[in-house]
């Protein structure tokens, strides 16, 4: 847990990070059409908030399908 977040406080400039502030009213909007944990849901609406592609280390049939349906790139890496 500890290099985890030690990780995030220590990002790259060029990467952000998005308020939840900002991305609730998209989870809002989201949650009636797609039923996905809260990790996804963030990732899901992330990628609508930023017109974004989204990259998975690991194969996520839900969330891809959400992807698919709010026409969101995606890729599964490892």
């Amino acid at each position: 847990r500890d290099r985890a977040l030690a990780a995030v406080l220590d990002l790259p400039e060029q990467i952000g990070l998005l308020s939840l502030r900002e991305l609730a009213p998209v989870i809002a909007r989201l949650r009636a059409r797609h039923q996905l944990n809260i990790l996804a849901m963030e990732a899901l609406a992330a990628a609508v908030q930023l017109d974004a592609r989204v990259v998975l280390s690991a194969r996520s049939p839900r969330l891809e399908d959400a992807l698919l349906v709010e026409a969101r790139m995606f890729e599964v890496i490892g």
